[in-house]
């Protein structure tokens, strides 16, 4: 008797265990029918691995548990070599033959609506299948266009080539091109030489021309001064000419205006030394002061 009423609890406890195991496959299934896709990105819905044709939205959404599943795509930008220490560095060589490497980050986004063509089409590592080498392909046909000191005096001139050269190759792709960016550019040791030696004499000649400049403002300048003091003294000498004109014409008129000069300039005092005359020397005698009178 005893034996049979273990038997029967040992059978609950299966049963139990059972129910349990199936409560929770339920549970798991029915979470599973649920999914998210996040804002910003796209859901490629497989079924048995094939994908639907239609993308999926932003927002909570239903699927067959086991039969399907989801693959989400980022829509928003994205950059190729995002990190300063892992941007892309990329190596090709100039018109004049020259080994350039540069340094340079690619924006870029997925076609809105495009997730299950992409996956179709490139999977989900369509960086590395088309981005990466399509970039590697413009920086060497770019780069061959240009003398090696031309890239970077027109370094916005090659980056904005490489990119309609990207947004060309990579619209088949659904792959929009927002800015190509170059960062950097390296050149050997001996071009990194010669490149010094201009820049040097290029900062020598500027010097020099600075200095003509100066030198010729400076010159001006004397110039100018010294015409002003020329002018100021034929200004003078002209006005000492006149003046005499005008003593010579008031004399030609009357002969008395010498006198009247004289008298104009006599200040009311009278000598006070005289000078003695006859066969004995010149000599300076003192007049005798000769006193105020009053009324």
């Amino acid at each position: 008797m005893a034996s049979y009423d273990e038997d029967i609890n040992v059978g609950k406890i299966i049963k139990y265990v059972v129910l349990g195991a199936v409560a929770l496959v339920a549970i798991i299934v029915l979470f599973s029918t649920f999914y998210t896709v996040e804002s910003g990105t796209e859901g490629v819905l497989l079924t048995w691995d094939k994908a639907e044709s239609a993308a999926i939205g932003p927002g909570p959404h239903f699927k067959i548990p086991i039969a399907q599943r989801v693959v989400a795509f980022d829509m928003r930008t994205q950059k190729y070599g995002a990190d300063a220490s892992s941007n892309t560095l990329e190596s090709a060589a100039s018109s004049d033959m020259q080994q350039v490497k540069m340094r340079l980050t690619v924006n870029y986004h997925l076609s809105q609506g495009t997730a299950p063509q992409i996956f179709s089409n490139i999977g989900a590592g369509y960086q590395d299948i088309v981005i990466v080498p399509t970039v590697h392909e413009a920086v060497k046909a770019t780069t061959a266009k240009y003398k090696a000191v031309d890239l970077i005096g027109k370094r916005d001139e090659v980056s904005g080539e490489m990119k309609n050269l990207l947004i060309e190759k990579l619209k088949p792709y659904n792959i929009v091109v927002e800015q190509v960016s170059i960062t950097d550019f390296d050149f050997g040791e001996q071009f990194n030489a010669a490149i010094e030696a201009k820049v040097t004499a290029e900062q020598q000649k500027q010097k020099a021309d600075n200095d003509l400049q100066r030198i010729e403002v400076e010159a001006k300048q004397v110039k100018i001064a010294a015409e002003g003091q020329r002018d100021a003294a034929i200004a003078q000498a002209t006005g000492e000419a006149m003046r005499v004109k005008l003593v010579q014409e008031e004399l030609s008129r009357s002969p008395q205006y010498v006198e009247y000069i004289k008298a104009t300039k006599w200040d009311g005092k009278y000598p006070q030394f005289y000078m003695t005359g006859g066969s004995s020397p010149n000599l300076l005698m003192q007049l005798p002061a000769i006193a105020s009178t009053t009324n």
